[in-house]
């Protein structure tokens, strides 16, 4: 079987190559740092139901179990 002639680039071309390449990273970087911000979002928002539902399960109002925590925290 013949051998594939390999290409030559020259340096511009692969100036060329690698500043594409660069960009797409930069692309794919902003999409995951977006995508990374949507979680902590959700995270936080999970957390938020979380707190609010164990503060309804305590029994206590909301407005209770918020001076409570401030309490606690002034006291550390």
């Amino acid at each position: 079987m013949p051998r594939r002639k390999k290409e030559i680039f020259t340096p511009a071309q692969e100036l060329q190559t690698v500043e594409a390449e660069i960009a797409s990273c930069k692309s794919k970087i902003k999409e995951l740092e977006q995508k990374k911000k949507e979680l902590l979002k959700k995270i936080a928002e999970e957390e938020k139901d979380a707190l609010y539902d164990a503060a309804m399960r305590s029994g206590r109002g909301l407005q209770e179990c918020i001076e409570l925590l401030n309490a606690q925290a002034e006291d550390e």
